[in-house]
């Protein structure tokens, strides 16, 4: 018998009672293991000042957390099935509905589980933005090509700092995943 965690019982839950279905098409695959939750927050050493960014907040599970340390947050979502769940979020989280690729956004720290298949065209976008850290549950593969790739290492470092397992989300995806910072050199 499957025994779920307490994390994925309370998404399981916000799922059924919002009638939202997580569509893997669109890369929707929600964080429920507290453990990396916890992993993610610690990384990314959130100061009270700071403005963090979220890509794809789905249920604000991690948006809560990083609401409770950061000055402010501004999450972009695009899928409109999760506007009440948005709505309830503290007050000093921004919350603005559309493509995180073709909104401009001022922050010191992104940290997100972000949709896969935003991995690439965001990484290009972010080539030139100012920020102190990005705190990122990436595809693994796409992880070590950021590693290993000349122009990004030449202005970031790109850490792994933990693998995450299929198991850590619902539905599991495909992909292997890990948790990644990414810092600006000094010049």
């Amino acid at each position: 018998m499957l025994i779920l965690g307490e994390m994925e019982q309370e998404i399981l839950k916000l799922l059924a009672k919002y009638k939202i279905t997580p569509d893997p098409l669109k890369d929707q695959f929600f964080l429920v293991d507290k453990e990396i939750l916890a992993k993610m927050i610690k990384v990314a050493n959130i100061k009270p000042n700071e403005k963090v960014w979220e890509i794809g907040p789905g249920l604000g599970t991690i948006t809560r957390e990083l609401a409770k340390r950061a000055k402010e947050v501004i999450v972009v979502e695009i899928d409109p099935q999760f506007k009440p769940l948005l709505m309830a979020l503290p007050r000093h989280v921004k919350v603005i509905y559309g493509n995180a690729l073709e909104t401009k956004v001022k922050f010191d720290k992104l940290v997100a589980s972000l949709p896969y298949s935003l991995c690439e065209p965001l990484m290009h976008q972010l080539v030139n933005a100012h920020f102190r850290s990005l705190v990122l549950v990436l595809p693994q593969k796409f992880a070590q090509n950021l590693i290993t790739h000349p122009v990004f290492t030449a202005r970031y470092k790109t850490k792994i700092m933990s693998e995450v397992p299929k198991a850590a989300f619902y539905p599991q995806p495909k992909t292997s995943s890990v948790l990644v910072k990414i810092t600006r050199k000094a010049a």
